[in-house]
């Protein structure tokens, strides 16, 4: 489910996932300690849950005051915006780009070096605006996925393989389920377009591992 952003994003944009919510805001001015209070402040509004405090562990990842499970809160930033995304019981990641209608990217090159056999194929294969949108559909997906399971980007990206939930993909707020990448319970996830600050677009996605934390 997506809900649409008003202008310069007063509003929030939200995506679900089962009992999972992502939350898109503008950033506010001030510190780290600034930002997560506001993140828990517009998490508190979009759940109507009272108690969702962001706190940070020694090494700075965000994690979650009780009575919810630490691992059940999940940060991404880029330029003036922030995606934050909570599930009362299962783990989370999310991720937000920022493309620039301007900026040259090359999405068949990117995918040949970065994702599947399969995903590279697909985005090969479209024209150029859709490719470019297939390519940062997925990346955000992608992306994600890694933050649940503590792989980095360089650990590579062509898994989990979505050639087969592209379509799905492309429909904002679509979810696709899949195993999960330790192959317990379920991963779904889901990845939404929408109009961003000035001539861009931006990507989020709302990853969740639906088994015990």
């Amino acid at each position: 489910m997506i809900v649409a952003v008003e202008e310069a994003w007063q509003a929030r944009a939200m995506l679900r996932v089962g009992d999972a919510v992502a939350v898109v805001m503008s950033l506010p001015p001030g510190d780290k300690a600034a930002r997560d209070e506001e993140a828990s402040a517009q998490l508190r509004r979009a759940t109507g849950r009272h108690d969702i405090t962001i706190l940070r562990r020694g090494s700075g990842r965000p994690c979650l005051a009780a009575p919810y499970p630490e691992l059940s809160v999940s940060l991404a930033r880029r330029r003036s915006l922030m995606l934050a995304g909570f599930s009362p019981t299962a783990r989370v990641g999310v991720d937000l780009e920022i493309a620039d209608t301007g900026t040259n990217i090359d999405p068949v090159r990117l995918a040949v070096d970065h994702l599947s056999t399969g995903e590279a194929a697909r985005i090969a294969a479209a024209p150029p605006p859709e490719a470019r949108d297939l390519f940062l559909r997925l990346w955000v997906a992608k992306e994600a996925v890694l933050k649940l399971t503590g792989r980095g980007v360089y650990d590579g990206m062509h898994k989990p393989d979505l050639a087969l939930a592209l379509d799905r993909l492309r429909q904002d707020g679509a979810e696709v389920e899949l195993p999960s990448p330790d192959e317990q319970g379920a991963l779904r996830l889901a990845v939404c377009r929408l109009a961003g600050p000035g001539s861009s677009a931006c990507y989020g996605s709302l990853a969740v591992v639906s088994h015990s934390l």
